[in-house]
């Protein structure tokens, strides 16, 4: 596709006129009619139908104006940022993931954002998101990292799903599961919990992650995402609560001395400072698995590597420490 091309449909289509549109960029009318043949022949598509009243656009030739104009526009912010001797200077820094709400990457992410180069523009992005939404936000370049928290039983179908989507995997965190509570509440004083001791309290649970006690099914990208995950060691909370983001979750275990929640492994000084207790559970493994995941086409920046650092050394802290 000839970018002089886009320029000529252009301006056609704003004159609408080939003759005035000629005229206007000092090309011969023949030439002008034959570079926009040979584009709509390279796109397969007709822009514009030729008729007495002049050059009238298709449906098909709106969208791809519109599309060419956001590309020309792109390229003459790029060439003004050169022209101005700029350089790097101007260019935006970006950042993106959809992870879990999970402490030691919010940890990560909270240290990354503060070593960010503060003398050139910068945005970065981090968003608490669902399994699905994290497969479509990388698939549809809505981000460029994401995380995937899943239950140990569903590796392998994870992996073969994002093998089949193109994207790259790699291991961030593998953890058992512990249960947190406030320092109030009644397990706070126990040598040991069991299975039965559960059923008298109640659980809150991250109703958007794996961590639910159900199995449920999600369409992304045309695939069937599905949350595989063990029966259930005892026969569940007579109360339980649903929480949709970690700031919720911590607020409901920290005020309220009746409620527990299965999570990840969280550092001493971080509990102690939101009043928070975490223990096993007798007789009980939960193991999950967190997968930085990727387009298979995608070239890591400065940023993402940046990031992946500072995710590898929280996650010490958080679940290895």
């Amino acid at each position: 596709m000839n970018v002089l091309h886009m320029k000529y449909a252009l301006e056609i289509a704003r004159t609408g006129s080939l003759n005035k549109a000629a005229a206007n960029l000092f090309v011969g009318q023949p030439n002008l009619s034959r570079a926009i043949k040979d584009l709509e022949a390279s796109l397969g598509i007709t822009i514009f139908d030729r008729s007495s009243k002049g050059m009238i656009l298709t449906p098909e030739g709106e969208v791809f104006l519109d599309y060419a104009e956001k590309i020309l526009r792109q390229i003459d912010e790029v060439e003004q940022i050169y022209r101005d001797g700029a350089g790097e200077a101007k260019i935006r820094q970006r950042f993106s993931i959809y992870a879990p709400g999970a402490g030691y990457i919010s940890a990560a992410f909270s240290a990354f954002s503060t070593m960010v180069d503060r003398s050139r523009p910068s945005e970065l992005e981090f968003k608490e998101s669902t399994v699905p939404d994290v497969i479509k936000g990388v698939l549809n370049s809505e981000c460029k990292l994401g995380i995937l928290r899943f239950s140990i039983e569903s590796d392998k179908y994870y992996r073969e799903l994002i093998a089949e989507k193109n994207l790259l995997g790699e291991t961030v965190a593998d953890f058992n599961c512990v249960l947190s509570f406030s320092t109030d509440h009644p397990f706070s004083g126990l040598d040991e919990i069991t299975p039965e001791l559960l059923c008298e309290h109640t659980e809150a649970i991250f109703a958007n992650e794996s961590f639910a006690s159900s199995q449920g099914a999600l369409s992304v990208a045309g695939v069937t995402v599905t949350h595989p995950v063990s029966p259930l060691e005892y026969p569940g909370p007579k109360h339980k609560i649903l929480v949709y983001d970690r700031a919720g979750m911590l607020e409901l275990l920290h005020k309220n001395p009746d409620v527990f929640a299965w999570t990840g492994p969280a550092p001493k000084q971080w509990l102690e400072h939101h009043g928070l207790a975490q223990k096993n559970c007798r007789g009980i493994v939960r193991r999950y698995k967190d997968l930085l995941i990727y387009r298979n086409d995608y070239r890591l920046s400065s940023l993402d590597k940046m990031f992946i650092t500072e995710l590898t050394k929280s996650k010490r802290a958080w679940i290895s420490g």
